[in-house]
């Protein structure tokens, strides 16, 4: 705003037309650093413009005053966690960015930055450090303590800055973030820095090298995130070692019953009698999501399922079944198509599954339950079911149940 600029602009300058400053093209600086002085503080946009200023002037000008500037106030630096507004730390803080601005790294005002005792600064400084990494020594050794800092906006900052790095340390160093607690924003950085540096890792985990540091929960994040068949071998070793927690194991289930192959998913329907409900309905639904031709030879825990009292679950099942044309669920499903005590969309369901498993059996199996049912609802449940496959075979059996007289 032009009343800002104003206040920092050299005795001489002028505004133009458009209210930036027209800086004098000599001079140098008569007075402190316009963002040393109190008057600019009633406005939040006058230090960003003091830095503007600072930085059109260049760095010959302005780097003189600044060594001397910030000289002066690093003996008597202090600050408390709470303290970042006010003293001599914040100053130092607004140097930095200067530095920054005028692309002169300052290797010496930033590691006191980085070890300021406030949360804030010490962000701060990340994020410079970040754009001065291939300037400054040791710079994996800086993010690998940032990214272990007590500060989560720390953490975040480390895990951004590792991103950028483009190499297989930098996720090592990044995946270290998974031993504090994880908020949604840490979380979302991790997944974008694996899934971003997909190509500099992979190559170097399958070739032997340990990128996760053994710990099974980074190799858990780092596939689940990826997913896709990459992501099955790893994730089914951990799977089968036991090594992952309940909700790392979901995730794992997950992926391996979209993309795994056959034995993987015999694994996954294996594990499903230990987890929750809504958990096997969320694998059953991957199950469901993935591929028809990788189907495990023994899929009898399709048939258990089939057995639930969980009518979700249940319902799922019969899909699994269908999809999967599970021979050994014939049995399941017919208890299901003849008892007048499940839903008429659970008995459909079971009599289409029996039509995809075997179509000549399954027609057996529905004609002789309209033949052999008491309960009105099942006969026309199975003569539904059948008018599926042949209407020429159900309409004959229909006809008697739609000309009955209605007992009302």
């Amino acid at each position: 705003q032009p009343a800002v600029t104003d206040r920092l602009r050299q005795p001489g300058e002028s505004p133009s037309r458009d209210g930036q400053p027209k800086l004098a093209q000599s001079g140098v600086f008569q007075n402190s650093f316009c963002f040393n002085g109190h008057k600019y503080k009633r406005l939040t946009r006058a230090r960003d413009q003091a830095r503007r200023l600072l930085r059109e002037r260049g760095p010959g000008t302005v780097l003189p005053v600044l060594h001397e500037w910030t000289a002066a106030r690093l003996p008597n630096r202090q600050s408390t966690p709470q303290d970042v507004e006010l003293g001599p730390e914040h100053d130092l803080l607004e140097a930095l960015w200067v530095y920054q601005g005028l692309r002169s790294p300052n290797p010496e005002l930033l590691e006191i930055c980085l070890t300021s005792a406030n949360g804030r600064v010490r962000a701060a400084a990340v994020r410079v450090l970040s754009d001065w990494h291939a300037e400054i020594d040791g710079t994996n050794a800086k993010l690998a303590r940032a990214v272990n800092d007590l500060n989560s906006q720390v953490r975040l900052d480390a895990v951004n800055a590792l991103r950028s790095l483009h190499t297989a340390e930098a996720v090592i160093i990044a995946l270290r973030a998974l031993d504090h607690r994880i908020d949604q924003f840490l979380e979302f950085a991790l997944f974008r820095t694996i899934h971003e540096r997909l190509d500099v890792w992979l190559a170097d985990f399958q070739a032997g090298k340990d990128i996760f540091e053994g710990k099974p929960e980074r190799t858990a994040f780092a596939f689940a995130s990826v997913g896709g068949q990459i992501a099955t071998g790893p994730l089914a070793v951990l799977l089968c070692d036991g090594q992952l927690k309940d909700e790392q194991k979901l995730s794992a289930l997950g992926i391996l019953a979209t993309f795994g192959n056959a034995t993987q998913r015999e694994a996954v329907l294996n594990h499903l009698p230990r987890l929750p409900a809504d958990g096997v309905t969320n694998v059953l639904q991957a199950l469901l999501a993935g591929g028809r031709l990788e189907v495990p030879e023994n899929a009898s825990g399709v048939c258990r399922l089939c057995e639930s009292k969980n009518s979700e679950i249940r319902g799922l099942a019969m899909e699994l079944a269908d999809k999967w044309r599970i021979h050994a669920a014939s049995s399941a499903l017919r208890q299901i198509a003849t008892k007048a005590t499940t839903s008429r969309e659970e008995r459909l369901a079971a009599g289409h599954a029996l039509i995809a498993v075997d179509l000549a059996k399954g027609t057996t199996i529905l004609q002789q339950i309209f033949e052999q049912a008491s309960n009105d609802d099942v006969r026309a449940s199975a003569i539904a079911a059948l008018a599926r496959c042949s209407a020429a075979r159900a309409i004959p059996q229909a006809d008697p149940i739609a000309c009955r007289p209605d007992p009302t």
